[in-house]
């Protein structure tokens, strides 16, 4: 009976110790969250600005070259 208190103080030693690891986990863990989730936002949110300027910029091309082609067809039009 003895050695069996002592089997279950040492294994329930072994659980308290996994659990204070386990928490230590767990707030290391919720500081990584909050420090790379805002650093996530800011670098999603700055490619996306970038990309709508490139595509602003592609579109305005695009206006550009359709004038230049109706200009073309216009002349081949009129020769």
């Amino acid at each position: 009976l003895n050695s069996e208190n002592k089997i279950n103080q040492i294994a329930s030693k072994q659980k308290y110790e996994e659990i204070k690891v386990r928490r230590k986990h767990i707030q290391l863990y919720n500081i990584l969250f909050w420090i790379f989730f805002p650093i996530g936002i800011a670098i999603a949110s700055y490619g996306f600005y970038k990309w709508k300027k490139s595509k602003e910029t592609d579109d305005e091309i695009s206006e550009l070259e359709k004038k230049k082609l109706e200009i073309e067809i216009k002349k081949l039009e009129e020769s």
